[in-house]
């Protein structure tokens, strides 16, 4: 056992002896001393006292008096251990009715859900967060499950199939006490589908790691934040179906999205100010986003009867999951959500239709 550790256990042991000792021998040591500096007023308010029982009380603990008048001759000395009892009495008092033991302050329990189809992440906080956070990892890994599709897509059925299954048993623990959060890096279109799996009755902490930085942080709850803005609008008459596109983090051209043929659909496209991998860093920028994406893209398809979304999205893992848990079958039509490939020519060429079920929800271009 350490020094600092026998010091504080020296220390908790006189807290717990002034907070919970028996007070009767502090009030015996207290007369005693009282009477050893008082002379003989022991034996005068003995001789005023009619009881017998006090009478004989007061000459017991003028006994006591006479042996440490005996044992410690000098009046200062004895001045000194009267001053330490009242001491010890102002410590009674001080730990009886103002003390309060520091409260030891518990890591709140994050239960993650994290998910990895793109790339291999370490799943962590950074040292600040780690200082009151702990988090319960659950890891959905399908990084080797996509590696072995390459160009059939069509197989990726068997990816979302064993998506959801995972996003239900998890579902399944979600209780109304505990907190529950979301990481990881994927394909656009499972992120959302996670979300939307998820649903927004539970909320759920999202996390964000930013580029070339080996840990994840919690989404702070700043209100200052690039606001996102309407960059094209194109509403057709007699058009029922509607493309979507979000851009915060790569700008998404207009000839990217050729092969959804836009000649023949509604376009709304969104946009931030500043574009970034690092653009999204608030949980109320987040909420703004989602709210006011929806809120426009309901409102065209009320006027316009809009009964298919194609929406592509180049933001963070953050925002594309909680826009997912912000869609609902309910309220939106079919929405088909598509993966951008760089490399090919297609450069959309394959998609999730979200509220499908997993073997009929994979749309290949």
């Amino acid at each position: 056992m350490s020094i600092n550790q026998i010091g504080l256990n020296i220390k908790k042991g006189i807290i717990k002896c002034l907070k919970t000792g028996k007070l009767i021998y502090l009030i015996t040591v207290t007369i005693v001393m009282f009477l050893v500096v008082s002379g003989d007023l022991a034996e005068a308010i003995g001789g005023l006292a009619k009881s017998k029982d006090v009478k004989d009380g007061l000459l017991k603990y003028n006994d006591y008096a006479n042996i440490i008048r005996r044992i410690v001759p000098n009046i200062y000395v004895r001045w000194i251990l009267v001053c330490t009892v009242i001491v010890i009495w102002m410590l009674v008092w001080y730990f009886h009715y103002c003390y309060e033991e520091p409260v030891k302050k518990l890591k709140k329990i994050v239960h993650i859900l994290g998910h990895s189809t793109l790339g291999k992440t370490q799943l962590k906080l950074n040292e600040e967060s780690l200082k009151i956070l702990e988090l319960n990892v659950e890891e959905l890994d399908l990084i080797e499950d996509i590696k072995i599709i390459k160009g059939n897509y069509n197989m990726l059925q068997s990816v979302v199939t064993k998506q959801d299954n995972y996003i239900e048993k998890f579902k399944n623990k979600i209780n109304n006490t505990d907190k529950y959060g979301y990481m990881g890096i994927s394909h656009t279109p499972l992120i959302l589908r996670a979300g939307y799996e998820i649903g927004d009755e539970t909320k759920f902490a999202l996390f964000h790691k930013k580029r070339n930085v080996d840990y994840y942080e919690e989404l702070n709850i700043s209100d200052i934040y690039t606001p996102i803005k309407i960059e094209k609008k194109s509403v057709k008459d007699n058009c029922r179906e509607l493309i979507v596109a979000i851009s915060t983090t790569f700008i998404i051209e207009d000839n990217q999205l050729n092969i959804l043929h836009p000649e023949n659909k509604s376009i709304i496209k969104f946009k931030t100010d500043e574009l970034g991998f690092d653009v999204i860093t608030s949980e109320k920028q987040v909420e703004n986003y989602v709210s006011y994406i929806l809120r426009e893209i309901r409102q065209i398809r009320s006027n316009k009867g809009i009964t298919k979304i194609h929406m592509v999205i180049s933001s963070s893992v953050a925002f594309t999951f909680a826009l997912g848990q912000g869609l609902s079958n309910h309220y939106d039509p079919e929405v088909i959500i598509y993966h951008f490939d760089l490399n090919n020519p297609k450069k959309y060429p394959w998609g999730i239709s979200l509220f499908k079920d997993s073997m009929n929800c994979i749309v290949v271009n």
